[in-house]
């Protein structure tokens, strides 16, 4: 798919973020079971300020995460 998303010419290699509801192994190794590319597993705390800056925090990732896993479940609590 990379391929069809990003412009050699213009575009950065293209990174992924895998976001799960738990850490549960099984799922992390389920989920990548398919993976070909080259995989590292970091966090924030070595990239630079200015890339850093660049980054969704992880409340914003467990936001987005928490809205797409349980969907109209914030309606559910209102």
């Amino acid at each position: 798919m990379d391929a069809f998303l990003r412009d050699p010419d213009r575009d950065d290699d293209t990174i992924g973020i895998l976001i799960a509801e738990s850490r549960d192994k099984a799922s992390v190794e389920f989920a990548l079971q398919l993976q070909n590319q080259p995989l590292a597993v970091g966090t924030y705390a070595g990239l630079p300020d200015q890339v850093k800056e660049l980054m969704p925090s992880a409340e914003d990732l467990s936001r987005i995460a928490d809205k797409v896993l349980h969907p109209g479940a914030a309606d559910r609590r209102a």
